[in-house]
C-alpha cells in the first residue's frame, strides 16, 4: 500500500532559515520539494565526492566498516580536515604505482638480446648496426644475402631483424626503420628487477594507507554528501520580500504528524498542513506486509504508483510466484535454489536480505509446480512407461494438456483481476460513472469466454452467454467518456471495442508459462538422455563424465530456464497486468532529508 502523505509548508525568517534546515535534518521524516535549481557549488561537490567514491569502489572499501566502527567511537580527527587532503597520499600512491608499471612495460617490451658495450665497440671497428622491423609474414629471405640480415626477435605479428654497415647511412631495406636501445640485455633485467622491488614497495604503502584511512573515507564521504544535502535543500526555497521570508514546502508520512507537530510546536516554527493534490507529482513511499514487501525492487523496476492510484505490488506478487513456478517447474531445481540461496545468502549482507527472502520463495514455488507435474531434475515421473509412482498417484500429475489449459487459466485471472483493480482504481479517482465502461469489458469478458466454452463443448451452449457480451459492448459504446456527448462516446466506443483484438492478444501472452515450463523439461531430458549415454563408454571413465556432464548441462539448464523464469512472468506483469489494471505509474520516490553520518 501507498503510505498516506501530508503536505507541510513552512514561513521562516531569513534569519532563522539556516537553523530551521538542520532541525529538518534532524527530525529526519521531511522530503523536500524541490523547486530551483541547484546551486553551482553544490554541482561542483557532487562531481568531486565523485572521484572519493572511484577510489573507495577501487580499493573495496566495505560500507559495513563504517557501521561497525562508529559504534561507540570519537569522530576521526582527519574527518575535520579539507577531504582532498584525506586522499591526496592515496592518488599520490596511485600514481606513483601507475608510472612503475609504465616503466616497467616499457623495459620489457625493450627487443632483443644484446650487450650495448659489444655494439659500443663494433662502432670503434667500423661497423655500426641498423635495427629495422617488418610484419612476420612480410620478412624477405633475400635480405639476409643481400644486407646480412640477422633476426633478433621474431614472434607476434612483428619481426625485428639487424644490419651491420660500414656505414652510418641507413641501408636501403623495404623496411620499417627502429632506433636501437642504448640500455643492454644485462642492464635492462636489472632495472626490471630494481622496479619490482619498487612496486613491491609502494603496493605496501598503498594497503598500509587504504587499511588506516579507509573509515576516514567512508566517513568523510558521508560528512560531504552531508553537507551536499544541506546546501541543496537550503536552495530550494521560494523567497519574498527581498529575501528577508523563506517559503519552503515539504512532505512528511502522515503517521508522522503527531511527533512531527509537537517538535515544531516546540521550535515556535509557524507550518500549515494540507492534503495531497493527486494532480501534483508527489512522493510514493510503500508499506507492505513481509510477503509482498520481497518484490518491491520488481515493481520499481517498471516504475512507483502515483499517489492518485493504488501500488499493484501485493497485488500482482502471487501471480508472478506462481508465474516462475511454472516457468521453471522442476522439483529438483526448485531444492537446488532454496539450498544454495539458503547456504550461501548470509554471505550476501543485510542489505540483500530481501533478495535472499524473494529467491528462497521462487525456490519453494518450483518445487510446488515440480511436485504436482512430477518433474525432478527433468524426469518425468508421470511418463507412461516410468515405475517410479504408482498409477493412482500419476494421475494426479498434471500432464501438458492441464499446464496448457492451466496457463490460459491463470492469464485470464489475471486479466480480469486487473480490469477489477482498475475499476478500483477509476473509482478512486474520478467517481463511479467512469468505472462503468471497464465493468463492460469484465462482462464482455465472460460472455466472449462463455461462447468459447461452448463452441469447445466444454459447456452446453445458452442464452446467457449472447446478453453478456452485448451488455458488455453497450456498456462500453455508452459509459467509455461520461463528459463526451452522444455520438462523440459512440465513435470512441467502436474504437475502443476494437481493442478487443488486445484482449485475446494479451490472453495468449499466457501461453509462453507452459512453452518456458515445457522447454525446461524437454531441455533436462535431453540432458538426461545424453549423461546416460556417456555410463557405457568405460566402466571407470564412463561414470566419471556421467557425473561431470550432469552437473555442467544440469547448471546450464537452471541458469538458462531460470532467467526465462524471471524476465518472462515479470513481462506478463509490465505489460499485460499493468496494462489492464490501467497503471499509470510515475510516481516519485521517498527520500527523507536527513543526516548520512
Amino acid at each position: 500500500m501507498i503510505v498516506p502523505m501530508l503536505k507541510y509548508s513552512f514561513v521562516v525568517f531569513h534569519k532563522d532559515y539556516e537553523d530551521f534546515i538542520k532541525k529538518l535534518r534532524n527530525i529526519g521524516k521531511f522530503h523536500i520539494k524541490e523547486q530551483n535549481e541547484l546551486p553551482e557549488n553544490v554541482k561542483n561537490a557532487t562531481r568531486e565526492t565523485g572521484h572519493l567514491k572511484e577510489i573507495i569502489t577501487f580499493h573495496k572499501i566495505d560500507q559495513d566498516i563504517l557501521n561497525e566502527n562508529r559504534k561507540g567511537k570519537e569522530l576521526p580527527s582527519m574527518v575535520t580536515e579539507d577531504w582532498r587532503e584525506n586522499i591526496s597520499l592515496l592518488e599520490q600512491k596511485e600514481k606513483e604505482l601507475k608510472g612503475l608499471f609504465q616503466e616497467k612495460n616499457l623495459l620489457e617490451n625493450t627487443l632483443g638480446q644484446f650487450s650495448a658495450k659489444k655494439l659500443k665497440r663494433l662502432k670503434s671497428f667500423g661497423l655500426f648496426p641498423h635495427l629495422f622491423s617488418c610484419k612476420t609474414n612480410q620478412f624477405n629471405d633475400e635480405w639476409v644475402s643481400e644486407f646480412g640480415a640477422e633476426k633478433v626477435s621474431a614472434g607476434g605479428r612483428k619481426t625485428y631483424f639487424i644490419v651491420f654497415d660500414k656505414s652510418e647511412k641507413t641501408p636501403k631495406v623495404d623496411s620499417q626503420t627502429e632506433t636501437i636501445p642504448e640500455r643492454g640485455t644485462t642492464e635492462i633485467q636489472s632495472l626490471i628487477s630494481k622496479k619490482n622491488k619498487e612496486i613491491d614497495e609502494v603496493k605496501n604503502q598503498l594497503d598500509f594507507t587504504q587499511k588506516n584511512h579507509q573509515f576516514d573515507l567512508l566517513f568523510t564521504l558521508d560528512k560531504i554528501k552531508d553537507n551536499i544535502d544541506l546546501e541543496s535543500v537550503s536552495s530550494q526555497s521560494a523567497t519574498v520580500g527581498e529575501g528577508k521570508i523563506h517559503c519552503l514546502e515539504t512532505w512528511v508520512p502522515e503517521e508522522n504528524q503527531e511527533e512531527v507537530n509537537s517538535l515544531f510546536d516546540s521550535y515556535s516554527i509557524y507550518y500549515e498542513t494540507t492534503e495531497l493534490d493527486t494532480k501534483e507529482k508527489n512522493p510514493i513511499l510503500l508499506k507492505n506486509n513481509n510477503y509482498s514487501k520481497l518484490f518491491e525492487p520488481i515493481g520499481n523496476l517498471f516504475s512507483l504508483p502515483n499517489s492518485s492510484e493504488l501500488d499493484l505490488t501485493p497485488l500482482f506478487a502471487p501471480f508472478f510466484t506462481l508465474f516462475f513456478g511454472f516457468c521453471l517447474g522442476d522439483a529438483g531445481y526448485g531444492f537446488l535454489i532454496l539450498l544454495g540461496i539458503t547456504f550461501f545468502g548470509n554471505k550476501l549482507g543485510d542489505e540483500n536480505k530481501g533478495i535472499v527472502r524473494l529467491a528462497q520463495v521462487l525456490g519453494l514455488a518450483t518445487i510446488v509446480f515440480g511436485i504436482i507435474t512430477g518433474t525432478v531434475f527433468g524426469v518425468n515421473l508421470g511418463a507412461e512407461n516410468s515405475t517410479l509412482l504408482p498409477k493412482y498417484l500419476k494421475d494426479l500429475l498434471l500432464d501438458s494438456n492441464n499446464l496448457f489449459a492451466l496457463s490460459l487459466v491463470l492469464g485470464w485471472i489475471q486479466i480480469v483481476f486487473g480490469m477489477v483493480v482498475k475499476i478500483i482504481n477509476q473509482y478512486k479517482q474520478n467517481g463511479f460513472m467512469y468505472t462503468i465502461s471497464t465493468f463492460g469489458w469484465i462482462i464482455l469478458t465472460f460472455g466472449l469466454t462463455h461462447l468459447g466454452l461452448s463452441a469447445k463443448d466444454f459447456i452446453a451452449p445458452n442464452i446467457a452467454a449472447p446478453i453478456l457480451s452485448w451488455s458488455g459492448v453497450a456498456l462500453i459504446l455508452f459509459f467509455n467518456d461520461p463528459k463526451a456527448s452522444f455520438l462523440t462516446r459512440i465513435g470512441k466506443g467502436i474504437w475502443e471495442l476494437y481493442g478487443i483484438t488486445g484482449l485475446f492478444g494479451d490472453l495468449l501472452s499466457y501461453i509462453r508459462l507452459f512453452a518456458l515450463g515445457l522447454s525446461s523439461s524437454i531441455l533436462g531430458f535431453v540432458i538426461n538422455d545424453i549423461g546416460l549415454s556417456f555410463i557405457d563408454i568405460n566402466i571407470i571413465l564412463g561414470p566419471i563424465l556421467f557425473i561431470i556432464f550432469m552437473i555442467i548441462g544440469h547448471s546450464l539448464n537452471i541458469f538458462i530456464a531460470g532467467l526465462g523464469a524471471f524476465v518472462h512472468p515479470m513481462r506478463l506483469t509490465f505489460v499485460e497486468f499493468y496494462k489492464n489494471a490501467g497503471f499509470e505509474g510515475g510516481g516519485m520516490k521517498y527520500k527523507p532529508f536527513k543526516k548520512n553520518t
